[in-house]
């Protein structure tokens, strides 16, 4: 190569070099910034594992690298020696061409195999801490931290070897091939003297990669269909998978005989050897492969594993009792679902964000509501919070919500807390750039950067002295990146202190632990998940803090360990987050799925449509007074006889199943909803309210228990093209015997057969009656000088008396 090409080529090659560094050097500096902001303990942590997941990445590529660097090297010496006329187009380049041609490739293809090593940090130090459960599987009898721990990183490395080895022998055939060392000479395969060892190598060390996954096939079966394997079966599969495991190692070492002047034939006999097992092993465990459903008896040895994979924690009766002394819980029948209070309050120049259940407190007692986080298109707010009551209408049957520090809901929707454009909160944009942004200060210019080239923000470099700016911003999203090896769940607002937080349950997930069902979550089969983490983010200054959760396992504990001291113990956690704790809606839909199986219920979890019953629709939290439903169908699948109740008591779950005999269950949803739309007082209704330009739009059927009875209702609403929602209709069913209303009371007082349900059209008449009561409570508070009652009771005759809907233009 000439001197100003070589030149040129290096400095093109520094010039890469330098854009690389100066990339994960602003990378590296940005993030170490972020985490300060959030918390110095995140600062810790991250910087610990960056450093790590560097010289992983590093050491991943350069050995990939030399790795391929040297067998092409070696391959080409004999192959493309100088001086040597080569066939094709191999001839027409000049030999340090051809050699830099050969190192180029090595390291473009060393440096794709070997990037990702850094992603390996997480499961490195899991294995290298090490998990123990003190149980064994029922197939392997391990300790079944092998398959959380170990298992995994066994898997990652055996990929990587077969990332390594598979392009070095293929490239370096390439490469005698077009040196003309390897080819077809007289209809035979001819292979120059010196490229044997080579190859020999190659071929050894590829026989015992294969050996090696081979090998870890009984972990793999363990891990994956023990709940599926009887005993005998996974015995013969071992043996067949170690039996091959042996013909691939004696493939290997005849292959490296055959590079010490052996004859070919022993080296192919080997391969052949080794394919003919792989072929018997195949055919043999097919023959005796059943499509039998493992029974009853069977399954029930793996309900112990069951537990401990998703913390199946049976309780009593007891565990349902009302909590002690405390502000109690008032509860009475969810009225209202997720989608209709999301339908509800949108408007044309509001987006709602989330809609998530919760409690606040009024006077001396809690009530459970529905939290809307809705953002506004204009004005300097950026988000508000609703708190819209679950249990409870206005006298028209519209929504009432409350203002904080009020003891009265009110008609309509009024915010309970507003957030500042600033603020951490779901939905947030990508960045926040001002002076009042609340994250990095801008103060120089290489800051500044820095910044915008890891944020790929150019508007950080044009910003006004004093401007900072902030990121990730949503809580969930911060949560993630402060801990990236959990999976965080929905977030709900938490007030502590008058100041507002959010909280998010963080789970850990294994997608091989043995003798466990699979469920799917989040779109991936795990056979593992628990509720690990609990983290609190400040909305006001964006601050995380990340506690041990109070049931977590020993999986989540060795996180924890190797998380120090991001994570702080269970014991640290604010008492008034950790008395009410929710019961994780999405480990309790794990759960109703696990419990589906023949080793547990042997019953199907109820449907609505072509999907699974919407356990996360449901308004309960999970409290011991407010349990989580999930309704289970009998044999015939037409009814539900049988309810899972998940309850959380200082933040550890339980389940209750109960069961209803078969005279006293209740009819499943599609067979319910048949039966309640063929009422005529439900036509008359529906065609009332398409009279008047709304639509008639039903809810999530709930299903309760009433003594040693199963009960089910349902409400449906009037909604309007302007998004005016109230309810109007209650469906209630208790065995065989139905009832409707315009509410719950009436709807059992029809059910019961003392009353019909009002004829439609009296809604002028109940509105009057509402009104002159409303209208007397005003006055009565008037004269007292209770305004906050007035004010209460003015809403509800405003909203009695307001104005009716238009209807739509024709």
């Amino acid at each position: 190569m000439p001197g100003g090409s070589r030149r040129l080529g290096l400095g093109i090659g520094l010039l890469v070099i330098a854009l690389f560094a100066g990339r994960w050097l602003s990378l590296f500096l940005t993030a170490r910034l972020w985490e300060a902001q959030v918390s110095e303990a995140a600062a810790v942590v991250g910087t610990r594992w960056a450093i790590l997941r560097a010289g992983l990445e590093t050491g991943g590529v350069v050995l990939a690298a030399a790795w391929f660097v040297v067998n092409f090297l070696a391959a080409a010496r004999v192959a493309l020696p100088p001086g040597r006329e080569l066939p094709g187009l191999a001839g027409r380049l000049a030999h340090p061409a051809r050699r830099w041609l050969v190192v180029g490739a090595a390291l473009v293809l060393g440096i794709g195999v070997g990037r990702g090593s850094g992603r390996w940090v997480e499961r490195l130090l899991l294995a290298l801490h090490g998990v123990r459960y003190d149980a064994t599987d029922t197939l392997f009898h391990v300790d079944l931290g092998l398959f959380v721990a170990g298992f995994p990183l066994w898997r990652l490395l055996y990929r990587r070897a077969i990332a390594v080895v598979a392009p070095a022998l293929l490239g370096v055939l390439l490469i005698h091939t077009l040196g003309g060392t390897l080819r077809i000479d007289q209809r035979r395969l001819w292979l120059a003297p010196r490229a044997r060892l080579q190859l020999a190598l190659l071929l050894s060390v590829a026989a015992l990669v294969l050996g090696w996954g081979l090998a870890l096939q009984p972990f793999r079966l363990a891990a994956t269909q023990s709940a599926e394997l009887g005993p005998s079966e996974f015995i013969l599969r071992t043996t067949v998978a170690e039996l091959e495991a042996v013909f691939a190692a004696t493939a290997g070492v005849l292959s490296f005989l055959w590079g010490l002047r052996m004859r070919f034939v022993v080296a192919l006999g080997g391969w052949v050897g080794f394919g003919i097992a792989l072929l018997a092993g195949e055919i043999l465990v097919a023959s005796r492969s059943g499509d039998t459903t493992p029974s009853a008896a069977l399954l029930a040895p793996l309900r112990p594993v069951d537990t401990i994979a998703f913390a199946l924690r049976r309780g009593g009766p007891q565990d349902l009792a009302p909590p002690g002394p405390g502000r109690p819980l008032e509860l009475g029948p969810s009225l209202w679902d997720a989608e209709t209070i999301a339908r509800l309050a949108e408007r044309d120049s509001v987006r709602v964000r989330a809609v998530v259940p919760g409690v606040v407190p009024v006077g001396l007692a809690r009530v459970r509501v529905w939290f809307v986080q809705r953002d506004s298109s204009g004005g300097g707010v950026a988000s508000e919070l609703l708190a819209i009551a679950d249990d409870r209408t206005g006298p028209t049957g519209g929504p009432v919500s409350i203002r904080w520090g009020d003891t009265l809901f009110s008609p309509g929707l009024v915010p309970y807390h507003r957030l500042s454009p600033h603020d951490s909160r779901p939905g947030a944009p990508a960045y926040d750039l001002g002076p009042a942004a609340l994250g990095v200060a801008l103060y120089s210019l290489p800051r500044r950067v820095a910044l915008a080239w890891a944020l790929q923000v150019g508007a950080a470099l044009r910003a006004e002295p004093g401007a900072r700016i902030a990121w990730r911003l949503d809580p969930a999203e911060r949560l993630g990146a402060v801990l990236p090896f959990a999976a965080w769940g929905r977030t709900r607002p938490r007030f502590l202190d008058g100041e507002l937080y959010w909280e998010a349950d963080g789970f850990v997930s294994a997608a091989f632990f043995p003798s466990s069902h699979q469920v799917r979550w989040h779109g991936r089969p795990v056979s593992l998940l628990r509720a690990a983490f609990l983290g609190l983010v400040r909305a006001r200054t964006g601050a995380a803090r990340v506690f041990l959760h109070p049931d977590a396992d020993a999986l989540a504990r060795a996180w924890a360990e190797i998380a120090h001291p991001l994570v702080e113990p269970a014991e640290g956690m604010p008492a008034a987050v950790r008395q009410d704790l929710p019961y994780p809606i999405e480990l309790f839909n794990a759960q109703a799925q696990v419990l589906q199986g023949e080793a547990w219920t042997g019953r199907l979890l109820a449907r609505e449509g072509r999907g699974l019953f919407p356990l996360e629709e449901s308004a309960s939290i999970g409290l011991p007074a407010d349990p989580l439903t999930a309704p289970f169908l009998n044999e015939s699948g037409r009814e539900v006889a049988t309810l899972l109740l998940g309850t959380s008591e200082g933040g550890i779950p339980r389940t209750v199943l109960t069961a209803a005999d078969s005279t006293r269950g209740v009819g499943a949803p599609q067979e319910l909803q048949q039966r309640w739309e063929r009422f005529p007082f439900f036509q008359q209704l529906r065609d009332s309210v398409k009279a008047s330009g709304a639509d008639l739009v039903t809810g999530l059927i709930r299903y309760r228990t009433l003594g040693d009875s199963l009960v089910a209702y349902q409400p449906s609403y009037s909604v309007a093209p302007s998004g005016t929602t109230a309810l109007v209709l209650v469906n209630v069913a208790l065995g065989e015997r139905l009832g409707a209303g315009r509410t719950v009371p009436e709807a059992w007082r029809n059910l019961r057969g003392e009353v019909a349900p009002p004829p439609v059209g009296r809604d002028v008449e109940n509105r009057l009656e509402q009104a002159r009561i409303w209208l007397r409570r005003a006055e009565e508070a008037l004269r007292r000088g209770d305004l906050q009652e007035f004010g209460r009771a003015f809403g509800f005759l405003r909203e009695i008396l307001g104005p009716p809907e238009p209807r739509p233009k024709r």
